[in-house]
């Protein structure tokens, strides 16, 4: 599985802003903030749900196994191929359920997503969405325009919330494997591009918090 590139997330950003500006600007857009407005009670969200908040649809009002809402919902598209390989590459936690009929199929009407850890995971793919106003807030400690920004903590940082609970690895395993994942993004490689080891040491170390080692029991 891979993820959807930076690139395609500044121009999904873009190209959703100028069409929500667009957007308030009319009449019915008082209406449908009101009614989307409800959804900020919910403390998570199926995939589909989030898809579709992201995408600045209510979910109420979605058809989404209709073949013309998926062909009049590109961000909508985009936005659930997101979720479902940030969840399937473990980089979002989630409560994964599964089709009856597809056991090794994760089911998006049905898995959930905790609201916090879905802004978290906003917040790291620099996306700005209206409806989940938290994510446009980065934290100076994780902002790399901060004069103080430090790039192993904010490594550490990350790893510790996208690793969440690991199946069948020890968190210090987990957060090693994503550390070597993302090295580049935080300084972390050599002059051939490859991890530094001992630096992935460091910050794994720091991170776990699960220092007796083992793997983290898997429910049921």
């Amino acid at each position: 599985m891979t993820d959807i590139n930076d690139n395609f997330w500044e121009e999904f950003t873009k190209n959703h802003q100028q069409m929500e500006a667009e957007y308030l600007q009319s009449g019915a857009a008082i209406e449908a903030e009101k009614e989307m407005n409800y959804w900020r009670l919910c403390d998570s969200f199926t995939v589909e749900q989030a898809a579709l908040l992201i995408a600045g649809v209510n979910p109420s009002k979605a058809n989404v196994r209709s073949v013309k809402f998926l062909n009049e919902n590109l961000m909508y598209r985009a936005a659930h191929s997101a979720l479902t390989n940030a969840i399937l590459n473990e980089t979002l936690k989630a409560t994964i359920i599964y089709y009856d009929e597809y056991p090794d199929a994760m089911d998006p009407g049905q898995t959930r997503i905790d609201e916090n850890d879905l802004e978290t995971w906003l917040a790291t793919r620099k996306v700005a969405v209206h409806f989940f106003e938290a994510a446009q807030e980065t934290p100076g400690y994780l902002d790399p325009n901060h004069p103080r920004y430090a790039p192993k903590l904010a490594a550490a940082i990350n790893a510790w919330l996208a690793v969440g609970e690991p199946k069948g690895k020890s968190p210090k395993q987990a957060l090693d494997k994503w550390l070597r994942e993302n090295a580049a993004k935080y300084g972390l490689t050599d002059d051939d591009g490859n991890p530094v080891n001992q630096a992935i040491e460091d910050i794994s170390k720091v991170a776990n918090w699960k220092t007796k080692g083992g793997a983290s029991k898997t429910p049921g």
